[in-house]
């Protein structure tokens, strides 16, 4: 959901034409190994960058390519319309310098400008399809997006700043009521059948906490390990288990309060802590252009680029979890901690990250915040409600004024946060009686044998003006037009859009 950008038309842009890439190239630098790219043309551009009506960001640097595709397991290559926006970098890093020409990186000039109270970020990524706004504050974050402990985790320094952390283990879990598997918790997944981590000194692995992804990108194994505990059925053609929607497991294990969690050591130190990622978050739809009818998949997968094997928590993670940072107050750590289900206080409790403290929740409960939508099974053979196509809330929006800059917005910081080079199509959707999707998967792997639920699968950068003679596609925009996002007394939310 990016849109075009040509230099010579944009009134306030200029092309800055030493930095060029001529010619399509394959690689997956942008999505850290997540997914396979082939990329067009490459060009830097600068640009000026409305925040208010009284804040722009000058010299506002875009990097521009002239197409994207996604390359799929099966060589299949889809166009996609991508879009990233850079939140900052560690230490005085402020501008980035082509030769003698500077441009300005967002974060650290609202900060430098005195528009936010440090270059800082808290971010929810959230559910569309679950009610849960997306949360974004630059210069601080909301209290009521946390819950529980707050993880500080060191960042690698050097020209990344890449958010990596060890991965201990992965299990299933049931919070309460009955348990639509044979036990109410299991762990182990993430080294099952998998020597180089159960033999390995530290029995875990590092893993990329990664914007740029959709999925989880975890060994192939692991995928497979869990994949045999639910109605899955392998996909080569996209890679990706999809959901048996017709068996009635499908539906217990989404309903219920049923979650994936995954351990981390606390702060780096021996103590561990988990985030746990309902099952309905992991309920995800494949759409057009990838698919002629909707098919809902289970998001994970080992890394797509077999030169680099990253492994890394994407999107899927990212709408249970809560993300933030504070480039500057030399600590050199993220934070890392539970996010809330959608049952929250719609009065955000908004607060600076700054002085070098690290952000606090205001003692919310993760299961209250989501019992309003689950439904505990009470029994083993217990009838549960159909999985419905659930109905965004209606889309509200705003940047909150003085203190920090707020966004808790949609698709367009959506889009702007990670590369969506794999659009979830957020919708749930259960196929009618007529139409199972089982036949789906069928007529979408028309000349492919079906495997067995679980089998193994394959080895495995704010404006934008249009009308410009050469057009090419902007890393980081969603409508035409330059976008200005108001400043409000009183802030509101909206939901991402689809």
């Amino acid at each position: 959901m990016a849109h075009s950008f040509g230099a010579s038309g944009a009134n306030t842009g200029i092309e800055i034409e030493f930095a060029q890439q001529s010619g399509n190239t394959i690689g997956s630098n942008f999505t850290n190994g997540a997914l396979l790219l082939e990329l067009g043309n490459s060009s830097y551009t600068q640009d000026t960058l409305s925040i208010s009506s009284s804040e722009s960001v000058n010299d506002f640097d875009i990097y521009t390519y002239s197409f994207f595709q996604i390359i799929y397991p099966d060589g299949t290559h889809y166009p996609i319309q991508v879009g990233m926006l850079s939140l900052g970098t560690d230490g005085a890093d402020y501008n980035q310098t082509f030769s003698d020409i500077n441009s300005t990186l967002i974060l650290n000039h609202l900060y430098q400008s005195g528009f936010i109270p440090s270059s800082s970020y808290g971010l929810h990524y959230g559910s569309a399809t679950s009610n849960l706004d997306l949360s974004l504050w630059l210069g601080g974050y909301d209290a009521s997006r946390i819950i529980g402990q707050v993880s500080s985790q060191s960042y690698a320094t050097g020209n990344d700043n890449d958010f990596v952390l060890d991965l201990l283990d992965i299990g299933i879990a049931v919070d309460h009521g009955a348990s639509p598997f044979n036990y109410t918790s299991k762990s182990g997944f993430l080294a099952s059948g998998n020597t180089t981590i159960s033999d390995g000194a530290t029995k875990s692995i590092p893993v990329l906490i990664n914007f740029a992804a959709p999925y989880l990108n975890l060994p192939n194994s692991t995928c497979n390990a869990i994949a045999q505990e639910l109605p899955v059925t392998y996909s080569s053609k996209y890679g990706l288990y999809l959901w048996n929607v017709d068996d009635p497991q499908y539906t217990r294990i989404i309903t219920s309060p049923t979650y994936l969690n995954f351990t981390f050591y606390l702060s780096g130190g021996a103590a561990t802590f988990a985030i746990n990622v309902p099952f309905q978050l992991l309920n995800l739809t494949l759409d057009a252009p990838l698919s002629s009818r909707p098919l809902q998949y289970f998001p994970c997968q080992p890394p797509q680029d077999p030169n680099n094997q990253q492994y890394g928590l994407g999107r899927a993670f990212l709408q249970a979890a809560f993300i933030g940072v504070n480039w500057g107050d030399g600590q050199k750590q993220f934070f890392l901690a539970q996010a809330p289900g959608p049952h929250i206080s719609s009065v955000a409790d908004y607060r600076p990250l700054e002085n070098g403290e690290p952000p606090a929740g205001n003692g919310g409960s993760w299961v209250a915040s989501w019992n309003s939508s689950w439904t505990p099974l009470a029994a083993p053979n217990s009838h549960v409600p159909s999985v419905a196509t659930p109905t965004p809330a209606p889309d509200k929006s705003g940047i909150a004024g003085g203190a920090i800059a707020g966004i808790a917005v949609g698709a367009v910081v959506v889009v702007l946060i990670g590369i969506a080079l794999c659009v979830f199509a957020w919708r749930r959707k259960r196929t009618s009686s007529s139409q199972s999707q089982t036949a789906l998967i069928k007529e979408e792997e028309k000349k492919e044998e079906g495997q067995a639920p679980g089998m193994e699968g394959p080895p495995q950068y704010l404006t934008a003006e249009l009308h410009n003679s050469q057009v090419l596609s902007e890393l980081g925009s969603n409508e035409a037009g330059r976008y200005e996002l108001s400043t409000l007394s009183s802030p509101t939310q909206h939901s991402p859009d689809t």
